[in-house]
C-alpha cells in the first residue's frame, strides 16, 4: 500500500514537491523502480525532478515534481470536449517526448494512455506532460540482482556476448497482456512481446481520444475491441480525428524491434502559422517558445545508439 502526500521546503519559499511513499519494503517494490529510473533521466530535458528518496525501517518514500491533473481528468473538466487541434499537437509532442526519455534509458512503458500523463502544477512547469506511474517491474534494478515479476515496466535493453548494448530477443511463447484494451496495440492483445513501437501505438490512441474518439469507443469486450483494431488502419484512425490527419503515421509501420522514427515532424504539423503577438520571434523560434520540444535536435537524439 502506499500514499502521495503534498510537501513543503521548509528552507526554501513556495516550495512544493510530491512525497510517494510505499509500506511496501521488499527489493522489488515499485517504488524502489521508479527512483531507479528517475535517477537515470534526471540529466534529460523537462524530465521529473527527483529531489530525495531513502528508507526507514516501516517504509521508504521519494520526493518528487508536485504535478497537476492527468489528461484525462482536464479532459473531463473541459466538458467531455474534445481538445482543439493546436492543443492536441502540442500534447502531442510532449507526450511523444516524455515516452522518448523512458526508451532513451532502455525501457518500454506497455500502459501509454491519457490517464497516465500529468502536467506540471507551477510556472514553466505547466507547459511540460510527465510521464507518470511506472507500475511494477520485470527486468534488471541492480547488477547481479534480477528479479521478474508481472509487472508494467519492461527493460528491452541487454547485452550481447561480447558485453555490448544489444536489444533483447522476443521471447517466445504467449505473453501475459499488459496494457489497458483502450490503447494497447495489437500486439499486446495477440500475446506478443511488447517493443517500443507498441508504446507509440497507444501514444497515437491516446492522442486521436483527445481530439474525437476512438471508433472503439463504446465497447468493452476485448474481442470486439480487437476486431474494431483488426478493421481500422492507421489512415482510418487520423481520418477520424478531425486536423490530424496531417500527422505522418509511417513510423506506426508494423517493425517490432527496431528503432521506431520518434521525430517532432510525426506531431509537429499544424493547419495555421502561430500567432506572435507582435513580438520579433522567427518562425523557428516561435516554435521552440510554444513547442518547448520542437527542437529536431531533442527527438533525433540517440543515447542508446540502438
Amino acid at each position: 500500500m502506499g500514499a502521495v502526500y503534498k510537501v513543503v521546503d521548509r528552507n526554501r519559499k513556495n516550495f512544493f514537491a510530491a512525497m510517494k511513499v510505499e509500506h511496501e519494503l521488499s527489493e522489488g517494490g515499485v517504488l524502489k523502480l521508479e527512483v531507479h529510473l528517475l535517477q537515470k533521466m534526471q540529466k534529460m530535458k523537462g524530465a521529473m525532478k527527483l529531489y530525495d528518496s531513502g528508507n526507514r525501517r516501516r517504509y521508504c518514500f521519494m520526493v518528487i515534481t508536485l504535478c497537476d491533473k492527468d489528461l484525462m481528468t482536464l479532459r473531463r473538466e473541459y466538458g467531455g470536449r474534445p481538445f482543439s487541434e493546436s492543443t492536441t499537437l502540442r500534447i502531442a509532442i510532449s507526450t511523444l517526448h516524455a515516452i522518448k526519455q523512458l526508451h532513451e534509458i532502455g525501457y518500454i512503458h506497455r500502459d501509454i494512455k491519457p490517464g497516465n500523463f500529468m502536467i506540471g502544477k507551477f510556472g514553466r512547469d505547466r507547459r511540460t506532460v510527465y510521464l507518470i506511474d511506472f507500475g511494477d517491474f520485470s527486468g534488471n534494478v541492480s547488477k547481479g540482482k534480477k528479479r521478474k515479476t508481472s509487472g508494467m515496466v519492461r527493460s528491452f535493453v541487454g547485452r550481447d556476448e561480447n558485453g555490448r548494448l544489444a536489444i533483447k530477443k522476443p521471447r517466445s511463447g504467449i505473453q501475459l497482456f499488459r496494457g489497458t484494451p483502450r490503447y494497447c496495440s495489437l500486439n499486446a492483445h495477440y500475446g506478443k512481446e511488447q517493443g517500443r513501437v507498441d508504446d507509440l501505438w497507444c501514444w497515437l490512441h491516446t492522442i486521436i481520444e483527445l481530439r474525437t474518439v476512438l471508433p472503439w469507443w463504446h465497447l468493452t469486450n476485448e474481442k470486439e475491441i480487437i476486431v474494431a483494431k483488426e478493421k481500422c488502419s492507421p489512415e482510418d484512425l487520423l481520418e477520424c480525428a478531425a486536423g490530424l490527419k496531417r500527422v505522418n503515421g509511417s513510423f506506426l509501420d508494423p517493425y517490432e524491434w527496431e528503432r521506431p522514427d520518434e521525430d517532432a515532424c510525426t506531431a509537429l504539423s499544424i493547419s495555421e502559422k502561430p500567432k506572435t503577438d507582435g513580438g520579433n520571434f522567427s518562425e523557428a523560434k516561435l516554435a521552440i517558445k510554444i513547442y518547448p520540444f520542437a527542437s529536431a535536435a531533442v527527438f533525433k537524439q540517440n543515447i542508446l545508439k540502438l
